[in-house]
């Protein structure tokens, strides 16, 4: 079977929003990201984080989108 891993960066226009942000996917991760079997966060700076995320396939992945 098939991964599909996707590197996504993302920048806000405060930490605030940023923090805010990453609790409301937190809390709504499984209705959010159905499927998905790997999200790792990286802050890489105050308003900026990257994700890792791995999908069991493509199918899985787009439906994301």
């Amino acid at each position: 079977m098939e991964k599909i891993a996707r590197i996504v960066s993302m920048e806000f226009d405060s930490n605030q929003s940023k923090v805010e942000s990453l609790a409301k996917f937190r809390s709504n991760i499984n209705d959010l990201a159905a499927g998905i079997e790997l999200s790792v966060v990286i802050n890489t700076d105050e308003n900026t984080m990257m994700a890792i995320q791995i999908w069991p396939d493509e199918a899985t992945a787009h439906a994301f989108d």
